[in-house]
Order: structure tokens, then sequence, then C-alpha cells
């Protein structure tokens, strides 16, 4: 474009210049007006048929010359529109280029996007798949634990009847405790022996279903240093059970039998709670409380215990459990 402007300014420039020939040919024209003055002051002279025709020469020249000069002008503008073309038709080329591009970048983030979107769609069907799942395990979670909580209550139930049962079946018996135990005794002498002379009661028409200790036999070393094992006696008659175990504060008084005590033969849960509130018991009375264990609780100071809720200041590092394994 500045090659164009050039070429305007210098074609303007030589326009405002009158060249020799049109200098020449104002020359003639002001000697034609010069002449056509004098012809008028000489109206017989004309003009010569050479003066026209060096006029017309002229013109020609004229006429090619510019004709030249647009020639050049046009194919100078020829050559610079075929180069603005060219560069017009590689920009363009480079920007067909530059839109394929991206328009594979769109195709290739459309393609991603669609993908993503089909992960999210399954994503979302495996999510609302799992959740549902999730609540069905929850509700059946949810009615397994009442189930299991009814069965609980209903395994107490059984259990309490079960202790209720054994305790029953036990009625006829009664526990001695802490009797000295000898290689080869005869544990019915110690029976009578307590009941006729410790607690004062005839024992002629007295008759047990059996007499024997229970738990693990120990051996002669084990004897002298562990404690006694119980002695359990059962009674052919309730009534001379009954009596017994009436009569069992007499033993307080004994000489021989000085830590000897009797008790019911309780069901074995029932014994396992009573060893648990036994040690309560005794730790009562270190710190200064009244407390005896009566059948299943235990009562401190007027307070009534089991052995589910037996005070922590009361409580062993020992527990029912441990005990019972």
């Amino acid at each position: 474009m500045s090659k164009r402007n050039q070429r305007s300014s210098s074609s303007s420039s030589t326009q405002s210049r009158p060249s020799p020939k049109r200098n020449k040919l104002l020359g003639v024209t002001a000697e034609g007006n010069t002449e056509s003055c004098s012809m008028d002051k000489m109206p017989d002279d004309r003009p010569s048929l050479e003066g026209i025709m060096e006029k017309l020469s002229y013109l020609d020249n004229r006429i090619e010359e510019h004709f030249g000069g647009l020639k050049s002008d046009i194919s100078i503008l020829r050559h610079e529109l075929k180069e603005e073309i060219e560069g017009v038709k590689s920009t363009l080329t480079e920007v067909e280029k530059s839109l394929e591009s991206a328009w594979n970048v769109i195709a290739d983030r459309q393609a991603e996007s669609k993908s993503h979107t089909d992960f999210k769609k399954t994503y979302q069907s495996s999510l609302d798949n799992v959740t549902s799942e999730l609540a069905m395990a929850s509700s059946k979670n949810a009615k397994l634990k009442t189930e299991i909580d009814a069965l609980k209550v209903r395994f107490l139930e059984e259990q309490e009847k079960v202790i209720a049962l054994e305790n029953y079946s036990r009625q006829e018996n009664l526990r001695f405790m802490n009797v000295p135990e000898q290689e080869g005794e005869n544990c019915a002498n110690f029976i009578y022996d307590i009941i006729e002379n410790e607690l004062n009661m005839d024992v002629e028409n007295l008759q047990f279903h059996a007499i024997h200790r229970v738990g693990k036999r120990r051996s002669s070393d084990e004897t002298s240093k562990a404690y006694p094992r119980p002695i359990i006696a059962r009674f052919l008659c309730r009534e001379d059970r009954d009596s017994v175990l009436k009569a069992k504060g007499r033993l307080r008084n004994s000489s021989q039998y000085k830590n000897v005590y009797i008790t019911q033969d309780y069901a074995k849960a029932i014994q396992m709670e009573r060893k648990v509130l036994i040690k309560a018991m005794f730790l009562a009375r270190k710190k200064g409380m009244k407390a005896k264990v009566v059948d299943r609780n235990l009562v401190a100071n007027n307070n009534v215990y089991n052995v589910d809720n037996i005070p922590d200041n009361l409580k062993e590092s020992s527990t029912l459990n441990s005990n019972s394994s």
C-alpha cells in the first residue's frame, strides 16, 4: 500500500508540473493566440497543414506517454494485488488449519465430555444401587436388632427359668463350707458331728440321700495349702434340711469348727453372683458399713444391690465374667 501511495504522489506531482512538450504546446498555443491575434490583424492568414499535423503528432505522443504510464501503474498494481492475494490465501490457509485444529480439539473435548457423562451416569447408577442396598441392609439390620433384643429378653427369661429349675432341684441340699479336708475322710461323720454337737440337734432320725465334697480333688500338698472343698449334704426330708439351715447361726460359737458355715446349695449362676456380692460385702465392711449377702442381693447400710448395680467403690478388679471363666 505504501508503494501505491508513493506512486499516487509521484503521478500527482508529475501532473502538477507541465512537461517541456506541454510548455511547447502552451507556447504554440500562445503563439497561436498571437498568430490569431495577428490573424485578426491579418484576416487573410490561415493555419498551415504542417502546424496541424505537428499538433496532432504532439497529442499522439502525449497520449502514448499517458497510456505507457497507465500500463506501468496497472502492472505495479497487478503485482501488488497478486502479492496481497497470495498473502490473503496464505492467511486463509493458516486460518483454515487453525480452525481445523480447533475443531479437532473441540471434537476431542466433546468425546471426553461424553465419556465423562457416560462414566458419571454409570457411577451414579452404581451409587444409587449401593444406596438402595445400604437402605435395605439398614432396614434388615434394624429388624435384626429388634429380633436380637427380643431374643436377649427371651434368653434372660429362659435363663432365669433354668436357674429356678436348678434351684428347685437343689432345695433338699445344704453346703457346709470350710470343713477341714483330710485324706481318706468320711464326709458323713463331719456332717453328723456338726449337726449333733455344734447345732445341738437330734440326728437319730436324720437321713441323707448323699453326702460328698464337690470340686476337683486335690493332692495331699494342695489340701494343706488351699481352702477345703465344700461338702454337699442332700437331705431325705425337706423339713430336716430347713431345721438345720435355721440353726446354722450356732456355729459362730463353735471352737472345733470355727470357720465353718452353712449355706443353701444355690444354682451355679447364683453361686457366681454371690462370689462377687460377698467380695463387695467384705469391702463394705472394711469401709465401716453394715453389709450382708441375702440370696442374690447385697444389703449395705440398708441399700439393696444386685450383681449389675454394685457401686464402683465396692468393686474389685475381678468381675462376674472373670470369675465364671
